[in-house]
Order: structure tokens, then sequence, then C-alpha cells
């Protein structure tokens, strides 16, 4: 195993199971995992959801409020299930979205020093998802004309819980809990 991984896990209890798993990982993996908890690392300071917050402009301090926009029958079942469906990016109304998210997140990828090759990669995924995902649309105005084709219900949510229960679902204990263990 990496020494620097090592040194994360080694006095943190990790079940037996989650140590055979981190150490069938390859040198390059169980490196990116160490870096995600090495403070002093690159990789450490560009995916702080802070630091990631500021870059795409979802600040709670300058933005306290988020809206989506939907229509009553969304509503509907977004209150009857008690869940928020988001859609895959294959299914969304406005297809620019997916452009639209893929160039905030390649304009955060070279202002982080990202190389040619990474950006080739990132660019390449564009056009062949390697990942499937999603998007939820929110905007900082509760009056938005153009937003508002998607439905003419603005549901409002404070951007800070919005932030703490995603930061909740991507903790390493959450992630243990629900898929490892």
């Amino acid at each position: 195993m990496d020494q620097k991984l090592f040194q994360v896990v080694k006095d943190d209890h990790i079940p037996p199971k989650i140590m055979e798993m981190l150490e069938r990982l390859d040198i390059d993996a169980q490196r990116l995992l160490a870096d995600h908890y090495d403070e002093n690392s690159s990789y450490y300071r560009r995916v702080q959801p802070e630091n990631i917050a500021h870059t795409f402009g979802v600040d709670p301090v300058k933005y306290p409020l988020l809206y989506h926009y939907t229509d009553l029958n969304a509503l509907k079942a977004i209150v009857q299930s008690r869940s928020f469906l988001i859609g895959r990016y294959t299914n969304m109304n406005d297809k620019n979205e997916k452009k639209y998210a893929y160039n905030l997140f390649k304009n955060v990828l070279h202002e982080s020093g990202a190389t040619s090759d990474e950006l080739n990669v990132f660019n390449n995924d564009i056009d062949t998802p390697t990942f499937d995902y999603y998007i939820m649309s929110l905007t900082h105005n509760k009056n938005s004309q153009a937003l508002s084709k998607y439905g003419d219900i603005a549901i409002q949510f404070k951007t800070q819980d919005i932030q703490d229960h995603l930061a909740a679902k991507i903790t390493p204990s959450y992630f243990y809990k629900k898929f490892l263990v």
C-alpha cells in the first residue's frame, strides 16, 4: 500500500473489508485517495467544497437563497415522495446545460493548472462520457423569465442547507456505511 495512504488510514479503525479494497487499488488510485486527505496537496486544495462553491458563484453569503424552477406536476411528485429527483444529462430540456456545466468545469481545471493531457481527456468525455451524471439547475434569481420555461413555480432553498446536505452525503463515514460495509 502507498505509504502516504497508509499514514492516512492506519489509526482510523477502517473495517477489514475496506482495507482489503484499498490494498487492491492501483498505486495511482491510492495516491489520489491519500491526496484527498492531505491538506498540503494540490488536489486537496482544488477539491475543497468551499473553493468549488466560490468558483461557481454559489457563495452562501453572497447568494443565501437559490431557486429551482419546476411545474405543478413535478412539485406534487417532490412533495409526495419527499425526494428531489434530478435529471440525467441526456434527458435535460435544455441541451446547453450540459455544455454550460462542462465549460465551467473546464475553466476550473485550466485555472487549477491541469495539463494538456488532462484537459484532452476531459474534452473527450464531453462526447463519450465516462460517468453517468445528473444536472440540477438552480439560480439566485427568484423572478427568472428565462428559467420559467421549466415551470412557473420557483422552489426556494437555503444555499447553505444544500451545501451541508451534499457535504454530508459525500463524507467518508457516509460512504463507508452506505456502500462498503
